[in-house]
């Protein structure tokens, strides 16, 4: 079940009431729920204005005012499920990047991964890509399928290795292309290949 919307200014999934009572209840970062026609977004006991908020086994809904009702209206969901035709799925998925982008441009805390000498050529390629996009990562957290694997993976940014398939997975998340280039490591070896081979490695989108 893929629906997203922006709501106060922030990237969420949309559930319905039902999925929202059967999901995790701790897994509340970035979720929305669509109610009567407007988007409310998952707030804790801290928070205020319209939302749901979590009452341990119950849940209480505060709906916005008559003035506040536009910026929560579920027009501005985007639903994947629906989808019949390859061009109304690449029209939807340019309409959500149209939405994402600002979002992803707003920089409230600079991310400075440190590149450290013991860091593997895969890792210091990494972090320094990240160092010259100048994001703020947390901006990127809706990417990911939870706040779980947010966190795993923003601690992993901070090792000196790194594993292929997170590799793979970190440059997708932060739009990064990787490619693998092989060939001769000197003009004289035995049996050359002549000539460079190079192939991308990203672009699966895969789930770590």
């Amino acid at each position: 079940m893929i629906r997203k919307a922006i709501i106060e200014g922030k990237i969420s999934e949309v559930l319905t009431i039902d999925e929202y009572v059967k999901r995790n209840r701790e897994d509340q970062t970035n979720i929305s729920v669509n109610i009567d026609g407007m988007i409310l977004p998952v707030k804790n006991k801290n928070d205020d204005g319209p939302g749901v908020y979590n009452k341990v086994l119950l849940y209480q809904v505060v709906k916005p005012s008559e003035e506040q009702s536009s910026d929560y209206s579920s027009e501005k969901m985007i639903d994947f499920n629906n989808t019949n035709t390859i061009k109304e799925l690449i029209e939807k998925e340019n309409r959500f990047k149209s939405m994402e982008k600002p979002i992803l441009t707003t920089v409230n805390n600079l991310y400075k991964p440190i590149i450290g000498p013991n860091d593997s050529p895969e890792m210091v390629a990494l972090k320094t890509a990240l160092l010259e996009k100048n994001i703020d990562l947390d901006s990127y957290k809706h990417r990911f399928s939870s706040p779980t694997q947010f966190n795993n993976n923003k601690y992993a940014l901070e090792e000196e290795t790194i594993t292929s398939k997170k590799f793979k997975l970190l440059c997708d998340v932060f739009d990064l292309k990787a490619k693998i280039i092989i060939d001769d490591k000197d003009p004289d070896v035995a049996n050359p290949i002549g000539r460079e081979i190079i192939v991308e490695i990203t672009g699966g989108g895969e789930d770590d």
